[in-house]
């Protein structure tokens, strides 16, 4: 049998390693020298593992692992949290309704005069209030599903209209009139006639409802306010609405 050529091969009795082989024996370290050695016409093979593609692969390998490791796993949707802030999501802050507006303007008058120092001044305030509720309600004066709480339900004095009071704060109120000479031209008591005025039957004191309507227009102060004095009007106002629905605040 035809014996192997002279080359490299993997070692018989470890085929980790490379012996080399001059055709005719094994010899462990090749040499020019020797009656039984030829010079080695190749370089030794490295093992698989010591190649560059193999370590290359590997190192991918690892840090792929690294990455998950230090991810601890999680989506990878997620954000990282910047060095230094929260991991609490911030909450978001909602953005002032109108009604919350509304009584903001109304509550800088009330302020004027908790400090007014005599009725000039309270006059002015309630000028200022007026063109800042102007410039805030639409023209219209109409406004939709406000929250409040009732604060007086029931008829006129010897009639049958349904008179409505619902407060927006402890001094703040939107309300119709609670009789008929006062209502001549506002029109804000309910008609026994509507079906609002079944809805409100059904309604207590301190109930929690959302309403919708419109304000009374008043060419002096930008809407209607029922208070007989000026610094009432300012501190605890009372404004004339004329309410369209009313519903329990679940």
């Amino acid at each position: 049998m035809a014996l192997p050529p002279a080359g490299w091969y993997p070692d018989p009795h470890d085929p980790s390693r490379q012996r080399y082989w001059n055709g005719a024996s094994w010899a462990d370290v090749p040499t020019a020298q020797g009656p039984d050695l030829a010079t080695p016409t190749q370089r030794p093979r490295r093992p698989w593992w010591r190649r560059w593609w193999a370590i290359a692969g590997a190192a991918v390998v690892l840090l792929v692992v690294i990455a998950s490791v230090g991810g601890g796993g999680g989506d990878s949707s997620t954000d990282p949290v910047p060095s230094g802030s929260s991991s609490k999501t911030s909450p978001v802050t909602k953005p002032p309704s109108l009604q919350d507006k509304f009584i903001k303007v109304v509550e800088a008058g009330v302020s004027t005069a908790d400090n007014s120092g005599n009725e000039i001044k309270v006059v002015l305030a309630r000028k200022r209030r007026g063109k800042a509720i102007c410039s805030l309600l639409p023209p219209s004066k109409q406004v939709r599903n406000w929250k409040g709480t009732v604060d007086q339900v029931g008829t006129e004095l010897g009639g049958d209209k349904g008179v409505l009071t619902v407060r927006l704060n402890d001094d703040i109120k939107v309300s119709t009139w609670n009789n008929s000479l006062s209502d001549l031209g506002a029109h804000t008591m309910v008609s026994p006639s509507s079906d609002l005025y079944a809805t409100i039957g059904d309604l207590s004191n301190d109930d929690s409802v959302l309403f919708s309507g419109k304000f009374i227009h008043d060419k002096a102060s930008c809407i209607e306010e029922q208070s007989l004095i000026d610094e009432n009007g300012l501190r605890t106002p009372t404004f004339s609405f004329r309410f369209t629905s009313v519903k329990a605040d679940e």
